[in-house]
């Protein structure tokens, strides 16, 4: 089982008297999902940019990663680029992750594009076979014929092109109805287990957590000093 375990963080804003995170402790254990929940505003998409690496540059960040059981100490205000590479997110706006006019196949070869672009053989793109049959994705269909469910299975197999340990997915069910919700999240659980990855999911969907969190859900809430916590249901 791999790990990534977030010790004594805390982050603030620029000019901000209180941190917005203090003393974060969090245990995320690979094979799992986890279920971030918390009113509009309260910091979860904040907490993906510090995951990701993206954090402002004006803002104070620190605390150590234990990722793989090898602390990294944070410097310079960022997630050690040697956890933060293997992080992928799908954003929830997953139009900005396909071409619609593309076909399965070609949006899969493009999540392979490096500084050096060119389209790579099928036979490299990973995990399409078992997908394919479980979730009818047909490579040579085009996207814009696939449904809601599997275009978001569609962004989440583009991250997942490159070397991942930890997915990141915000609202991945917010546009979809009760059938593509669960075919989502049918994929995720067969994925994480199938990987051996760590999924974080931002989501405001109470029904569904409830039916695949089987105990992982993180309530973000804010404290009388307007500081963030994380804290296992």
């Amino acid at each position: 089982m791999k790990q990534l375990i977030i010790d004594h963080m805390s982050f603030s804003f620029y000019g901000q008297k209180q941190p917005f995170f203090h003393n974060v402790h969090i245990t995320f254990n690979s094979g799992n999902i986890y279920f971030i929940q918390g009113k509009n505003g309260i910091g979860k998409t904040t907490f993906f940019s510090i995951l990701q690496g993206t954090t402002p540059r004006n803002a104070t960040l620190t605390g150590t990663v234990i990722f793989e059981n090898k602390p990294f100490i944070i410097k310079n205000n960022n997630m050690d680029k040697r956890i933060s590479s293997h992080i992928k997110t799908v954003v929830q706006d997953i139009n900005k992750m396909i071409v619609s006019a593309m076909s399965v196949e070609d949006n899969l070869r493009l999540a392979h594009l490096s500084n050096h672009p060119r389209l790579i053989p099928l036979s490299s793109i990973n995990h399409i076979p078992a997908i394919m049959n479980t979730f009818n994705i047909n490579q040579h269909a085009i996207v814009q014929q696939l449904s809601g469910g599997q275009k978001q299975i569609l962004a989440i197999m583009m991250a997942l092109q490159k070397s991942t340990h930890i997915l990141l997915l915000d609202e991945p069910t917010a546009a979809l109805d009760e059938k593509n919700s669960h075919m989502v999240m049918q994929f995720l659980t067969d994925l994480v287990k199938a990987l051996d990855i760590i999924i974080i999911i931002i989501t405001h969907d109470k029904e569904l957590t409830q039916a695949y969190a089987d105990n992982r859900v993180i309530t973000m809430q804010t404290e009388k000093n307007d500081t963030r916590t994380l804290t296992f249901l």
